[in-house]
């Protein structure tokens, strides 16, 4: 009696799968798999299985790039190669790929199990028994479990409808440009975002919605005081990696731009989300005062949402409300939701950790460079009544000022409200730029309105416990400032005739172009100096106020509370070239992001990013991708094994307080550091600088350098 096995396991998606050697061929209907294949045991004595020949004939229209194999939950994709000519994937599979026998494991003869899983995967496992009649109890299990998965491709269903993405940097998927609310326009400028209206068909997702309205800025953030973009802005970003697989982190970067501008037109999620394996998404929210604005007029009609003048605050609520709500369908976790921003998105980001209205909506949070506070509505209103009166002015109704304050004061809060409705977000912009932002455009603080944001400050709500409790990673860049200082330039010259030759500090953009000398500008020792100090306290004035001390307040407050802080130091990693920009802007207010995002040209585009320190530099991206990743994914950056260890932030002297990162030409180079900047500290510091630059003395006060 011959005894042989001949297991045929058929696993149909709309394609024949043909076994050479057999002569058996098998097809299936639309909607299912088809696999075959042979195992040839021995019965005398356990073998490995030989490697078995897999074709993949695919259906017209198929791409070849959505399908996916795996054996035993190994992918074994690579396994398969495309065959054009024959629009067949070729593969073979192995015991180095999973295949085995199981000796004394329960069954029965003939058993065939399926399971129709989110995948759309199915498994099969066969039994034999060994010497038939002499010996039938005992038996081998051949677990063959082979399965073919094919990826639901660029066209996902969201609640409001479908959306159709694109492939993009060859291992991701990216949906741009997808709404979250209604457009804030009409009746609904100045209010809480609307939930999105649903769409039929499919919504092509394949380009970038525009900016929401704002003054043009520069990368140096040089305006023109010109004004461009969309009211109808609302939109989000979404990255992922190319695979199949589910329940990824998601990582939502609210951007800065002192919310007075910026977009998520400049960020490109594909290298973190590649390497990550995480969802990582972008969002617009209204700026400048069509994001902040407050007034009594607002406030004596309006409920509490449309009265609290935060509509960017709220606009970043309601985008991460619809991600947690829709994103399990672009393949992410709704309870694994990370927020974070940079500067003016670090400050945003803070305002959800302080909202009892966002509750729920993230795990864990990442604050980089946090800036900007908390004002009173008073404060709000102020502003508003300056851009009025501009306004009463500028479009005749007022012949002053003067005449614009009694006409302003004449009006009612009905009228009011009316007048700024039926401006345009172009004049009422302009308005605030030459009003109360008296020749530039202000930056836009947050308003304690006591509904979104509770009436009081960050570290008064800290201490009272009144904070949404999760994890936060959050950090600054060791000269700040330094990047800001150009943009004083002619001011310092013109009040404090500094420094001492011809050029301003303006002129440093010069230098790092080429077409000026670092000495051309800072002719004396004195003049560089006073450069360097003043950019240095006021950053470390910065990260005094900004991480340091909330980061005291959050472990005061709790001990258990689980706070990381980093500091970021790289300024060129040692290449001669860089040396101008090193000193001139050096590791500066968002030179950080290129490093946590992985792109390939700074933030200034400066071009600091050399091939000399190439080696190192993208040592420290790395580095520091893989622990934001692991924060995102755990709320914890340490991996299990391959980084140093970041300690958490202590309260105790002495003890770790972070996590520095630098490079040198080839190298990553972390530290854990253990001092804090305290006021006592920053105060002496300060002190020094008047002694050593009394002719800076005008300088460290226009930065609010005071001992």
């Amino acid at each position: 009696m011959m005894r042989k096995l001949l297991i045929l396991l058929m696993v149909l998606m709309g394609v024949f799968i043909f076994v050479p050697g057999t002569g058996y061929a098998w097809g299936g209907s639309p909607g299912s798999w088809n696999l075959s294949t042979i195992v040839s045991p021995d019965y005398r004595e356990r073998v490995p299985f030989e490697p078995v020949d897999i074709i993949v004939q695919l259906e017209q229209g198929a791409k070849p790039e959505t399908f996916r194999a795996r054996l035993n939950g190994k992918d074994i994709t690579d396994n398969f190669a495309y065959d054009e000519t024959q629009n067949q994937l070729v593969g073979t599979v192995g015991p180095e790929d999973g295949l085995r026998i199981k000796e004394d494991a329960p069954g029965r003869w003939g058993r065939w199990r399926g399971k129709n899983l989110l995948k759309t995967t199915v498994n099969g496992s066969v039994w034999y028994w060994k010497g038939w009649k002499k010996h039938h109890k005992q038996r081998v299990d051949v677990d063959l479990r082979v399965f073919f998965v094919k990826a639901r491709g660029l066209t996902r269903d969201t609640l409001y409808g479908s959306v159709r993405g694109l492939d993009i940097e060859g291992n991701a998927w990216a949906w741009l440009g997808v709404p979250y609310a209604k457009p804030p326009v009409g009746d609904l400028r100045w209010r809480a975002p609307q939930d999105a209206e649903p769409w039929t068909g499919v919504l092509d997702a394949t380009d970038m919605c525009s900016m929401c309205v704002q003054p043009l800025y520069d990368r140096t953030w040089h305006t023109a005081n010109v004004i461009v973009g969309n009211e109808d802005c609302l939109y989000l970003n979404i990255y992922r990696p190319k695979s199949d697989e589910d329940d990824l982190p998601v990582y939502v970067f609210i951007h800065g731009g002192a919310n007075n501008f910026g977009s998520n037109q400049g960020y490109n999620g594909a290298p973190l989300a590649q390497r990550g394996n995480m969802i990582v998404i972008f969002i617009n929210y209204r700026v400048n005062a069509m994001g902040w604005l407050t007034h009594p007029s607002f406030r004596d009609t309006e409920g509490p949402l449309d009265a609290s003048g935060n509509y960017g605050t709220l606009d970043a609520m309601k985008a991460v409300e619809w991600i947690k709500n829709n994103i399990q369908a672009f393949g992410g976790d709704p309870d694994n939701i990370t927020v974070g921003g940079q500067s003016a998105g670090a400050h945003n980001t803070l305002n959800l950790i302080m909202s009892p209205l966002a509750a729920g909506l993230f795990q864990q949070a990442v604050l980089q460079s946090t800036a900007m506070e908390l004002i009173p509505l008073a404060a709000g209103d102020a502003r508003t009544d300056a851009t009025i009166d501009w306004l009463l002015v500028d479009d005749g109704t007022a012949v002053d000022a003067a005449d614009a304050v009694t006409i302003r004061a004449s009006m009612s809060l009905e009228e009011i409200e009316a007048y700024l409705r039926g401006k345009s977000a172009d004049q009422i912009m302009t308005a605030e730029i030459y009003g109360p932002g008296g020749g530039s455009s202000p930056y836009h603080d947050s308003f304690r309105d006591g509904y979104v944001i509770p009436d009081a400050t960050w570290l008064e709500n800290i201490a009272a416990g009144n904070y949404n409790k999760v994890p936060v990673l959050m950090g600054n860049t060791e000269y700040e400032w330094k990047a800001f200082m150009p943009l004083y330039g002619f001011a310092v010259k013109g009040y404090f005739g500094l420094p001492s030759g011809p050029y301003t500090w303006h002129h440093l953009y010069d230098v790092i172009a080429g077409s000026l000398t670092l000495d051309d500008v800072l002719p004396t020792a004195a003049d560089k100096g006073l450069y360097e100090t003043a950019g240095l306290l006021r950053s470390r004035s910065w990260k005094l106020g900004y991480c340091d001390t909330i980061a005291r307040a959050f472990k005061e407050n709790d001990p258990a509370n689980t706070i990381y802080t980093y500091l970021f130091k790289w300024a060129g990693g040692g290449d001669p070239a860089t040396d101008d920009f090193n000193f001139s802007i050096g590791s500066s207010h968002a030179c950080d992001i290129p490093f946590f995002q992985g792109s390939d040209q700074d933030v200034f585009h400066l071009d600091s990013f050399t091939a000399l320190n190439q080696p190192g530099r993208e040592a420290l991206q790395g580095t520091m991708m893989d622990y934001l990743a692991q924060f995102v994914a755990t709320g914890d950056p340490n991996p299990p094994s391959g980084l140093p260890y970041w300690p958490q932030w202590s309260n105790t002297v002495g003890d770790s307080k972070g996590i520095s990162f630098d490079a040198d030409l080839n190298d990553a180079l972390l530290e854990v550091y253990t001092t804090e900047i305290t006021p006592a500290i920053l105060s002496a510091e300060i002190g020094l600088a008047y002694y050593h630059y009394p002719e800076g003395a005008g300088v460290f006060w226009l930065f609010g350098l005071i001992p």
